[in-house]
């Protein structure tokens, strides 16, 4: 899992994915659908069985690096 002080806003254009988000169930998002990922809270992409494109819109704190974590 990736945490950072980054706010982002992830719209799926192609395909699926399983967003994970410390504190909230999963959620598996297809095309067309969107995900919001506050600041500072750990989350996650699983793409199982198909590929995924998404934009993904950063706001915020882009001179502080994100944190990794093995969790």
């Amino acid at each position: 899992m990736a945490s950072s002080s980054r706010r982002r806003n992830i719209v799926v254009i192609a395909g699926e994915a399983e967003f994970h988000l410390q504190g909230a169930p999963s959620q598996t998002l297809q095309s067309g659908q969107s995900a919001f990922h506050p600041s500072g809270a750990a989350h996650a992409l699983t793409s199982h069985a198909h590929p995924v494109m998404a934009y993904v819109v950063w706001r915020d704190d882009f001179d502080v690096a994100p944190v990794w974590s093995e969790r």
